[in-house]
């Protein structure tokens, strides 16, 4: 395959439709500069779908437009075309017209052989028919053919990579990896989805087993209980006849025995008030007595202590006494201080006298040291002086072999001039180069300027949202904090109203209630919505005192009967049996049990589900009907509509009072909830503000960065035009020396006379230098003896003063020694005295106080005198005891007969509350009885009478264990059946297709990894191959020389290049020069072009480094390559021209168009 055909109409300076017809070979495009060859070029890589504007020379589409001029209208659209031949029949053609169209409104569009096609489809045309969308060697543009050289390592494996034509097979890769992505997510969401489903499955079917169950066993429950409420209600209504006859015997018997009791006690209060006036004034008497003997004992005990301190105060005087003599003792035993005046006297003489000495040392040794150093300064001066001298006389005579060598340097000069020239035209070249990349450089800065200020406007615009989001929050708070302050005045509000609709507790009814523990509708919790269905369903009860005993119970209801209070319901909470609840199934409607709605205290829990235990609550009256049908109990609606067992309905409004008061419950409660939630969302609020502050100063150090690095960049531009600027301005230097270099042959004679003269007398200078430097060493040799004699009287005066030094630091020391030696001995001296000051005090202050108890012993024996004086009247006065016997016995034998009434009478009263209790609980039995019947839905009137009074065994047992089991079911989903069907169906068909995508990852990543085998092994192949042609080329370029390309390191490595032209060693590629460059940037060009010819290659002036010799290598290799590959090259140079096969010449109109002329050579020879 090979590029038959390109036309050009419209594109950038081909006004006017072009046509090339390229042949196999090399094809030439000459012409000046700027007439638009490398627009030839640049429309070939538009054509195949080039969009980079940098390659493109164009910042926007329509600037590949041509632009018109003064001769010329603008164009309307840019079209290329190119045609490829020899394709193998593909598509059943042997050639595929590519074309790209742009038009100036902003459209564009690619054809394919005149039909409309997209990018995509021009990219994947591209691959099947060359392997490529577009190799990155094919095209060379200016100045790029040493770019090979400057890649990075990884940059160069991807040109290995598609020279092994292995790009399809890596789309295939990343297609597959795509694919086996996207079939493990998948396979993730299924997982995912059956990792939901499977729990729901499971608890559906358990569902569906639970519904079953369910409806058996209350069909079971249903007639268990109608055979005991038979039993119950019958035994009950018979059991409170016979109570209540036992009650009557019991009043009659009580009233008795209460008139005798009564009797008997009056007598007995005489006779007591009697015995107590005895036992009070003989109680008087004996505590007078008392009193009289604890004195005496008091004092008693007090003497004992005066005496018991008295001894131990004498103890401690001996003590005391004992351990002053000892310290006097010590205080004498103490050494006198020895003499240590006359020391200190001769020690300070010493002192005095080696301050002295070493005072006298330190000034030899200044003097010493003084000398030493003016002889050592002398000395150094005339040495340094020789040497500048000697250093002089050798740089006189350097100069004036310089200046005699310089006299044959014109020649040479001369020879050189040609080499300076060419040296210069390299250096040029250099320049231009450096001001090429330069000015990429400043490109590459533009658009990280125009990018940071993008970034810039970015972040400052999320830094004034930050603010926005916070001026929002503090808003935010605001109306937070105002509702919160009206929600506080609501519940402020509601708490005043339910204090004045709630009575204290234990006034319900007007009366003390003993024992009160609470009203039941300040304990029920009810949900919102459900307040009207719980007090219809309570009625009277939802006002029930809540009293802790049964006896409580009963006193309450005497108080209540007594003062002719309104009617009340008393709960005594210890007497309440374990109450039984219904359970109903899930299903529309139906909102549930109400006493598992309602929440309550668990010491209140049996109240509520013995009144609430068996009330379905529903949404309306519909259920209501539906559900009374199933004899499960009372049923209410959600507004308050009671639906009873046996037919009746209940509706309307309760009192005013009673209506507010479960909903004033709910408000507190809610209230005080929103007051926790709105502190809650304040505290959020806060956070929130903390944060976004934060933020906004964080956006804040990041904006400022920012500004500092756009700075920066600014700097950096700044720098690189000044760049650009030195580089211009070295330019017209470099000309400036070219210009001068002929200008410099008409000095060389001039300045060799010059030369000469002033050789011959820098030599004489030179010798008089000599001299004066002989002078000045012989001046230092005899000043060396001198300067030894200062160095040793210097040392000896040193010695001199550390000795006086070292004696002067030990007196010192004695001297410090004796003083410490004099504190220590007096320090201990006022030591001891001051202990035995202390310790006379202590024996005074000790004497002082053993007067003071002796004078205390003999006041207590004169009080304990009286004391004992005292206790014998009191004894005296106590009165006769015969008095007080009689009056006890009398009282003894009247409380006994009262205590006989009292218990005959106790008993009556217990036979008669035992009778009121049978009463009570047979009535309160039939009651419940009745109550639950009707709520199962059974009329107790009109159920039959048990053929056996007895009660049927094991039912109520049986019926407990029915109840149970419904309990242990819980609530039931009647649609679980149906739900269950229908997930199981959906949960085989995902465990289905997960099992198919796993067999199909399995099989991708088998395939996949196939792929990297071949693809690894086939780029080895392409680098061993392409190394190889690359060291060939290169030799064949440079005789003698080698290259070489190696891999690096890493999972991915990257291809090293290192080349050595012959007769050089260059550690890295940079240091080659243009031409070597080029060349060895074209060998690795032709080594890829070998391994894997592309249909056509385009180099644009890749030859513009080279010289004449380079060339013709250049040439020759591209005949070589020119058997396999189209060339198509922009050249200037004429040998690169003679290698040609045909040449098109282009130039520029005066209409600002480019035209074409073509001529094939071999036709021209042939001609």
């Amino acid at each position: 395959m090979h590029l038959r055909r390109l036309e050009i109409s419209g594109f950038k300076s081909f006004a006017s439709r072009t046509f090339f017809e390229f042949g196999p070979g090399v094809t030439a495009i000459v012409g000046p500069n700027g007439s638009g060859k490398s627009n030839v070029v640049e429309a070939l890589r538009w054509a195949l779908g080039e969009s980079s504007s940098r390659l493109l020379r164009a910042r926007k589409l329509e600037e590949v437009i041509f632009v018109g001029s003064r001769g010329r209208p603008p164009a309307d659209k840019a079209e290329v075309t190119i045609v490829l031949d020899g394709l193998d029949g593909h598509d059943g053609r042997e050639h595929v017209a590519i074309s790209r169209r742009a038009y100036r409104w902003g459209e564009s569009d690619y054809l394919v052989n005149g039909r409309r096609a997209r990018h995509r489809d021009v990219q994947d045309l591209l691959l099947r028919i060359t392997g490529s969308t577009a190799a990155s060697y094919a095209f060379i543009g200016q100045g790029l053919v040493e770019s090979f050289l400057q890649m990075r390592p990884e940059d160069r494996r991807q040109l290995i990579e598609e020279a092994s034509d292995v790009q399809r097979y890596r789309l295939r890769l990343e297609e597959g990896q795509s694919r086996l992505a996207k079939a493990r997510e998948s396979m993730d969401k299924l997982r995912l989805v059956l990792g939901e489903l499977s729990p729901r499955l499971a608890q559906l079917e358990r569902q569906a087993r639970r519904a079953a169950e369910h409806e058996r066993l209350s069909r079971e429950l249903a007639a268990a209980l109608a055979a005991w409420y038979s039993y119950a209600w019958h035994r009950a209504r018979s059991s409170l006849e016979a109570a209540a006859s036992r009650l009557a015997q019991a009043q009659r018997e009580e009233a008795a025995l209460r008139q005798e009791s009564s009797a008997c006690a009056q007598e007995l209060t005489r006779a007591a008030e009697e015995l107590r006036s005895l036992r009070a004034r003989a109680q008087a008497a004996a505590e007078e007595r008392a009193r009289r003997r604890e004195a005496v004992q008091r004092l008693e005990q007090e003497l004992a202590l005066a005496q018991q301190r008295r001894g131990m105060l004498d103890a401690r005087c001996r003590e005391l006494e004992e351990e002053l003599n000892s310290l006097r003792a010590e205080l004498a035993a103490l050494p006198e201080s020895p003499d240590v005046g006359e020391r200190r006297s001769s020690l300070q003489s010493l002192l005095a006298t080696l301050r002295e000495e070493t005072t006298r040392a330190q000034d030899g040794l200044r003097q010493a040291e003084r000398e030493w150093q003016e002889l050592s300064e002398a000395a150094r001066s005339a040495r340094q002086k020789a040497e500048a001298l000697r250093s002089a006389a050798e740089d006189t005579a350097r100069r004036a072999q310089r200046l005699r060598a310089a006299t044959g340097e014109g020649n040479r000069q001369l020879r050189s001039l040609q080499d300076q020239r060419r040296a210069l035209v390299r250096r040029m070249a250099q320049v231009v180069q450096t001001l090429r990349e330069l000015a990429g450089q400043e490109s590459e800065l533009s658009r990280q300027e125009r990018e940071l200020s993008q970034q810039l406007a970015d972040l400052d615009r999320e830094v004034q949202q930050v603010a926005a989001q916070a001026r929002q929050i503090e808003a935010n708070q605001a109306t937070r904090r105002t509702h919160l302050d009206e929600v506080r005045s609501r519940l402020q509000f509601v708490q005043d109203l339910e204090r004045q609709l709630r009575p204290p507790l234990g006034e319900e009814q007007g009366v003390a209630v003993p024992g009160l523990d609470g009203v039941l509708y300040q304990v029920l919790k009810v949900p919102k919505g459900l307040e009207r269905a719980i007090e219809a369903a309570l009625g009277d009860w939802l006002r029930a005192l809540l009293v802790a005993r049964a006896d409580d119970a009963v006193a309450a209801a005497e108080q209540i009967a007594a003062q002719g209070a309104e009617r009340s319901y008393i709960v005594p909470l210890d007497r309440l049996q374990p109450a039984y609840t219904t359970s109903v199934a899930r299903e529309r409607g139906v909102i549930g049990i109400a006493a598992q709605l309602v929440k309550c205290e668990p010491r209140y829990r049996r109240v509520v589900d013995a009144l609430l235990g068996r009330v379905i609550v529903v949404e309306d009256a519909e259920t209501a009907r539906r559900m009374l049908g199933r004899g499960l109990g009372t049923v209410v609606t959600r507004d308050g509509v009671v639906f009873h067992p046996w037919g009746a309905v209940t509706a309307g409004q309760g009192s005013h009072t009673r209506q507010f008061t479960l909903r004033l419950e709910w408000d507190s409660e809610e209230l005080a909830k929103e007051v926790q939630r709105l502190n809650a969302l304040l505290e959020v609020g806060e956070r929130e503000l903390a944060r976004l502050h934060a933020l906004a100063e964080e956006r804040g150090r990041g904006l400022e960065l920012l500004r500092r690095q756009h700075s920066d960049l600014e700097g950096q531009r700044r720098q690189i035009a000044e760049a650009v600027a030195q580089h211009k301005a070295r330019l017209a230097q470099l000309k400036g020396e070219m210009r001068g270099l002929m200008a410099s042959l008409s000095r060389l004679s001039e300045q060799e006379a010059a030369s000469l003269q002033e050789a011959r007398s820098l030599e004489e200078r030179a010798e008089q230098l000599l001299k004066d430097a002989s002078e000045a060493e012989a001046i230092a040799e005899r000043l060396a003896p001198s300067l030894e004699a200062a160095a040793q009287r210097r040392q000896q005066s040193l010695e001199a003063m550390r000795s006086a030094s070292a004696r002067l630091a030990a007196v010192e020391g004695e001297l410090r020694s004796l003083d410490e030696e004099s504190r220590r001995r007096l320090e201990a001296r006022q030591r001891l005295e001051g202990r035995a000051k202390a310790k006379e005090e202590q024996l005074a202050q000790c004497r002082r106080e053993a007067e003071q108890a002796t004078a205390a012993i003999a006041e207590c024996q004169r009080r304990l005198a009286e004391a004992r004086e005292e206790l014998e009247r009191a004894a005296a006065a106590l009165p006769p005891r015969d008095a007080i016997a009689r009056a006890e016995a009398r009282e003894q034998e009247l409380r006994q007969r009262l205590l006989g009434l009292q218990e005959r009478l106790i008993a009556a009263e217990r036979a008669l509350a035992q009778a009121e209790g049978d009463v009570r609980h047979w009535r309160s039995e039939v009651e419940s009885t009745a109550h639950k019947a009707r709520e199962d839905g059974y009329d107790p009137d009109s159920l039959p009478v048990p053929e056996s009074p007895e009660e049927p065994e094991g039912l109520e047992v049986h019926i407990e264990r029915l109840r149970a089991q419904l309990r242990r079911l819980g609530s039931i989903n009647s649609e679980a059946e149906a739900e269950y069907r229908v997930l199981k169906e959906r949960h085989d068909g995902l465990l289905a297709q997960l099992a198919d995508l796993e067999s199909a990852e399995e099989a991708l990543a088998r395939a996949m990894a196939e792929m990297e085998t071949f693809l690894h092994r086939r780029f080895q192949e392409t680098f061993e191959a392409v190394a190889r042609s690359f060291s060939r080329y290169f030799a064949s370029f440079f005789p003698g020389g080698e290259a070489r390309l190696r891999l690096t390191d890493g999972p991915e490595p990257g291809v090293e290049m290192t080349a050595r032209p012959p007769g050089k060693r260059v550690r890295t590629l940079n240091q080659l020069s243009g031409g070597e460059r080029a060349l060895t940037a074209l060998a690795f060009l032709f080594a890829l072009l070998e391994r894997n010819p592309f249909p056509f290659c385009v180099l644009d002036e890749a030859d513009a480094m080279l010289d004449e010799a380079n060339v013709g290598r250049f040439a020759q290799g591209l005949r070589e390559l020119a058997r396999h590959t189209q060339f198509i090259v922009v050249t200037h140079n004429r040998k690169t021209i003679e290698a040609a096969d045909a040449v098109y010449g282009v130039s520029m109109g005066p209409d600002g168009a480019s035209r074409v002329i073509s001529l094939r050579l071999s036709e021209v020879a042939a001609g």
